[in-house]
């Protein structure tokens, strides 16, 4: 036979990038509870070092830090609330002992 030959190939699959890299989200402990994907770049899309993949809500982020900045700020009245009153039971130590010694010299 002579003429135009014509033949119609069908694929199926997924198709594979021929440079990838996997990109590990790092462990930021118990303390911030399951961290939730608030903006994805879109799949498929090219990126350069430096370029942003994905942005996650900080909001249990920032309720960690701010409880704590209250532990902390707690903790900071407590010690000078200590502070003061060992200075005092001091000066109350010093006081007896000046006394105990003039009662002696008497």
């Amino acid at each position: 036979m002579k003429g135009h030959f014509r033949a119609s190939i069908v694929e199926t699959g997924e198709l594979q990038a021929v440079k990838s890299k996997t990109v590990l989200m790092p462990w930021l402990g118990w303390h911030y509870g399951r961290m939730k994907i608030s903006k994805l770049v879109d799949e498929g899309t090219e990126v350069q070092i430096g370029d942003f993949l994905l942005e996650l809500d900080n909001s249990s982020i920032v309720k960690y830090i701010r409880e704590k900045e209250d532990e902390l700020m707690l903790g900071q009245v407590e010690l000078k609330r200590l502070q003061t009153k060992y200075h005092n039971a001091a000066l109350q130590i010093k006081s007896r002992i000046t006394a105990a010694k003039a009662s002696y010299v008497l």
